[in-house]
């Protein structure tokens, strides 16, 4: 509670630039108080930060009476860059200086025209609550349509297929193809049973899909995380990975493709996300629950590579590629469970050459919040409503039983 977390500190060890802050608050003890306070925290680890405070009243008077009235709390100000921050809190002036560590916008171009994931959309299916964390974080989305826009911007930080529904033209599969071979960074989620048409784009990386859906029927697993179908598919082991730093709670992929890794294709591969080894990848209709594992059917046992990091030197630039099977885990519907999206994040910020960001989430002092089950919510409930009035009454009636017999 006193000190910061050590996200924070990491933020604060990248920033090389001295820091300013500017407080637009009234000439009070009871307002500025809290803020030399908050700001402390973080002078301790950083001495160059320093704190000017601007009363807005008289900053009217010196305008010629036009009131002033700030757009936020604090703006931090780092050599021609500035954030606003509208409150106190760890998370929001620790997620403003993570901003300003960027040394350059980074634009997340997300590609649109064939049933892809929308950053905009706010229904389960969308990626909206991915895109504000994003933008949150420093990075700039855009979303691009290839057929109207022919070419790919090429101020692009990272590109993004997220769940193409139907096939690209050859055109515009070319388009991908030469960014690549340009050095671009690419993150590629493909959910299984979709024809992309992106094989050649496969080829390249050195990747290919296993046919049918992985799942995983172990009925002990799924009652303890309360999984309600087999193909969600839960990740509870890491390898010692940047884009896996921090994670340390199960992430969850619904109805997944397994993938499989070229050794001969010029990158290097590394898998950072696999099912467990009694999973498997299933051909045949997921309708029935109960489904079991038969060979000869096409079934491919487990464990399967759910997730890769690629990576090569290409024109003397470090090129990253991410391959998953499934788009769902970052949409609004899943990207709340477990570490999904701390996981999204440390993508994008390893596929950005952000590394030194990775697995920087600030953690609210765990004594600050009050969590209730059902129960203790119902109990509470009936003392407040019900006992405590009744108990209330019962005491007034028998004192004035008393005061009669007294009298």
């Amino acid at each position: 509670r006193n000190t910061l977390s050590e996200a924070s500190r990491t933020v604060l060890s990248s920033l090389d630039s001295p820091i300013s802050i500017v407080a637009h608050v009234k000439d009070d003890p009871a307002l500025r108080t809290p803020i030399e306070r908050a700001i402390a925290k973080y002078q301790r680890f950083k001495p160059d930060i320093t704190l000017t405070f601007k009363d807005p009243q008289l900053e009217a008077q010196l305008e010629k009476g036009v009131a002033v009235v700030p757009d936020s709390l604090l703006t931090i100000n780092m050599q021609d860059r500035k954030e606003s921050v509208s409150s106190l809190s760890e998370q929001n002036i620790t997620t403003a200086l993570q901003r300003l560590a960027r040394n350059e916008v980074r634009w997340i171009v997300f590609l649109r025209g064939h049933g892809e994931r929308d950053p905009e959309d706010s229904s389960n299916q969308g990626y909206q609550r991915l895109n504000e964390t994003l933008t949150n974080n420093g990075f700039a989305v855009q979303i691009h349509n290839l057929i109207a826009t022919p070419v790919i911007p090429e101020n692009t930080a990272l590109l993004i297929i997220a769940g193409a529904q139907s096939e690209l033209l050859s055109g515009e599969i070319q388009l991908v193809r030469d960014y690549i071979e340009r050095g671009g960074n690419l993150l590629w989620l493909r959910d299984p049973l979709q024809t992309d048409g992106l094989e050649s784009l496969a080829d390249d990386l050195g990747v290919a899909f296993a046919p049918g859906v992985v799942i995983d029927a172990n009925p002990e697993l799924l009652r303890v995380l309360g999984i309600q179908h087999p193909a969600i598919i839960p990740v509870v082991n890491y390898p010692d990975t940047a884009i896996t730093r921090g994670i340390k709670s199960q992430t969850l992929f619904p109805f997944s493709s397994g993938i499989k890794l070229s050794e001969n294709s010029g990158w290097t591969a590394i898998p950072f996300l696999s099912s467990l080894g009694r999973s498997w990848s299933e051909t045949g209709s997921l309708v029935d629950d109960e489904a079991v594992f038969n060979s000869s059917d096409g079934d491919t046992p487990g464990p399967h590579t759910l997730g890769a990091s690629l990576e090569r030197k290409q024109q003397d630039i470090s090129q990253r590629v991410v391959v998953i099977g499934d788009s769902d885990f970052l949409a609004n519907g899943y990207v709340g469970n477990g570490d999904n999206l701390q996981l999204g994040l440390n993508l994008f910020n390893w596929l950005s050459h952000d590394d030194s960001l990775i697995a920087v989430a600030t953690r609210l002092a765990p004594d600050t919040q009050i969590e209730l089950d059902n129960t203790a919510i119902i109990l509470i409930a009936v003392g407040l409503l019900l006992v405590l009035p009744i108990a209330l009454l019962a005491t007034g009636f028998v004192i004035y039983i008393r005061r009669r017999t007294r009298a």
